[in-house]
């Protein structure tokens, strides 16, 4: 039975669904906005607003260099590139610090043509 077993396995692996996922996340966090599928889009959306509430954190403590450095470490062991963890704690973060979710929204863009698969646009929703 497959009660209280939320995630999708995407026909994947855990370590190329874990490596889809962590790519996912840094394109949507240093490009604003990406097209994939839908059920991909429903499925990263928690990990995207993981990310930014770890870097609202971040700026949370900055009198507290210690917590600080520990939410800062816990991004970059997730984000793939040094740009895209720059630009969450830089332009992302500041802008949702008095919003406590809700920070992506999914939009859904129709058919893909080539075999039918629902399309979907997750972006960072601007305040």
């Amino acid at each position: 039975m497959r009660h209280k077993k939320k995630k999708l396995k995407f026909n994947k692996t855990q370590a190329h669904r874990d490596a889809m996922f962590r790519n996912l996340t840094t394109s949507i966090i240093e490009h604003k906005k990406v097209v994939t599928t839908l059920a991909k889009a429903k499925a990263v959306k928690p990990m995207v607003e993981k990310m930014i509430t770890l870097g609202k954190k971040v700026n949370e403590f900055k009198d507290d260099p210690a917590k600080a450095l520990h939410y800062k470490r816990q991004v970059f062991s997730y984000l793939k590139t040094r740009n895209s963890a720059t630009v969450l704690f830089d332009e992302i973060a500041p802008k949702f610090q008095n919003r406590e979710g809700g920070y992506t929204r999914i939009v859904k863009l129709g058919f893909r043509k080539g075999d039918g698969a629902p399309k979907a646009l997750i972006e960072i929703i601007e305040e």
